[in-house]
C-alpha cells in the first residue's frame, strides 16, 4: 500500500470513530508531515482524496474540517422482518459500490451528466441494456427502448399512454405497491384488484376478469419486491 494510501486510512479511521468531530479541524500538513514522517505532498494527497469523499472540506487559509457526517449504528438482528416499511434495510443496499459507479460516472461524463439528457435516455445506457434484455432471451430494437429516471416514472408513462388493445382498466395485485395505487387515484384512473395470498393467484378468478373487463395491463409483484 502507498504511504498516502496508508495517511488515508488512518485519518478515515479517526474521523469515523469520533477522535475527529464534526466540524473539527485537523492538525496542519506541516503537522501531519511530522506525525506520519512524510513529505508535504503525501499528506496532500491523503487529504485530497478526504475531500473527494466529501469527509473533509478545506477553507483558503485556514485549513482543513471535518464535514458534518452521520455514522450508522449496525442492525440489531432479529428474527422478525418488517413489512410495514415494505423496503430493505438501508444496510442490504451496495451503497460503496453505488457511490464508486457515481464517482467514476462523473469523472467520465463531466459536465454531460449536468445537461438536460436526450427523450429517450442515455444512448450508451440504452445499447447495455439491450445487451442486458438479449442474455435473457428477451429481443428488440434500440428505438424501442427508453430509461426513466425509476419504476415510478415508467408505471406513470404507461399507465397514461394509449394501449393497442385500447384497454382502460389497469389490474393490480392486492396487496400493491402503494405509491403506484395513490397515482391512480390522484389521476382517476380506474383499478381493479386481484388478491394474492400464499397460494399464489386464483387463476381462474384472473381469466374471469380478463374475459369481462377492458384491462389494459396486469402489474404484479410475485414476491412483492415492490415497485419491481
Amino acid at each position: 500500500m502507498l504511504k498516502y494510501e496508508t495517511i488515508y486510512h488512518s485519518l478515515l479511521q479517526k474521523i469515523q470513530s469520533g477522535d475527529f468531530p464534526a466540524r473539527a479541524k485537523l492538525p496542519s500538513i506541516r503537522s501531519l508531515s511530522h506525525q506520519y514522517i512524510c513529505s508535504k505532498s503525501t499528506i496532500i494527497s491523503a487529504l485530497k482524496r478526504l475531500e473527494e469523499q466529501h469527509m473533509i472540506y478545506s477553507i483558503p487559509k485556514s485549513g482543513y474540517y471535518v464535514v458534518e457526517h452521520r455514522v450508522f449504528e449496525e442492525p440489531i438482528s432479529t428474527e422478525g422482518v418488517d413489512f410495514a416499511t415494505s423496503s430493505p434495510t438501508w444496510h442490504a443496499f451496495p451503497y460503496k459500490d453505488f457511490q464508486q459507479c457515481i464517482n467514476k460516472a462523473i469523472d467520465t461524463y463531466q459536465e454531460e451528466l449536468f445537461r438536460y439528457g436526450t427523450p429517450k435516455g442515455l444512448s450508451l445506457l440504452i445499447t447495455e441494456a439491450k445487451k442486458l434484455l438479449e442474455s435473457y432471451q428477451v429481443f428488440t430494437k434500440s428505438e424501442q427502448i427508453f430509461i426513466t429516471s425509476g419504476v415510478q416514472q415508467a408505471l406513470a408513462l404507461l399507465s397514461m399512454m394509449p394501449f393497442p388493445n385500447n384497454g382502460s382498466t389497469i389490474l393490480v395485485e392486492q396487496p400493491s405497491y402503494h405509491l403506484y395505487m395513490d397515482m391512480l387515484k390522484t389521476y382517476e384512473i380506474r383499478a381493479i384488484g386481484i388478491q394474492r395470498t400464499a397460494q399464489g393467484i386464483d387463476l381462474k378468478q384472473l381469466e374471469k376478469i380478463f374475459n369481462e373487463e377492458e384491462i389494459k395491463f396486469f402489474y404484479t409483484m410475485p414476491r412483492f419486491h415492490n415497485p419491481l
